[in-house]
């Protein structure tokens, strides 16, 4: 349904897209690739489908924002991840020092679509003044 979705510029209003395991960079026994390869399998995953979404109308329109995040870290030390956010909004080379975390970009999101804050979002930071979207 992705695929359709996406030719058509028909994404729903949120839209969670979760690679498969042998795309989401962990790997799996009986992936075609090989486990050393799991990077590189899963950038090139991204690298297919991001082009395919920002080439949409409603992304070029503002009506769609990327967010490219881990679940986790490999550092046990810091447990800090990346989390990538591409938006017509977001001036290119801009970043955000602040401390975020998955419950700030939840928040984020519900912001976004105009929900309460709830749970563990409540209180946290949001993505939107340091990136400028």
């Amino acid at each position: 349904a992705l695929g359709h979705d996406v030719a058509g510029d028909s994404l729903p209003t949120f839209s969670w897209i979760t690679p498969n395991l042998c795309n989401d960079m962990h790997w799996l026994t009986g992936c075609p690739a090989p486990q050393t390869s799991r990077i590189a399998t899963g950038d090139t995953w991204l690298a297919k489908l991001i082009p395919q979404v920002t080439a949409l109308a409603s992304y070029r329109n503002g009506s769609t924002l990327i967010v490219v995040t881990w679940d986790e870290s490999t550092d046990t030390s810091t447990n800090q991840v990346p989390a990538i956010v591409v938006s017509p909004y977001i001036v290119p080379g801009t970043t955000d020092a602040t401390d975020h975390n998955l419950y700030g970009l939840l928040g984020t999101m519900q912001d976004i679509l105009g929900y309460p804050r709830l749970n563990g979002a409540a209180g946290r930071s949001s993505l939107r003044p340091g990136l400028g979207f």
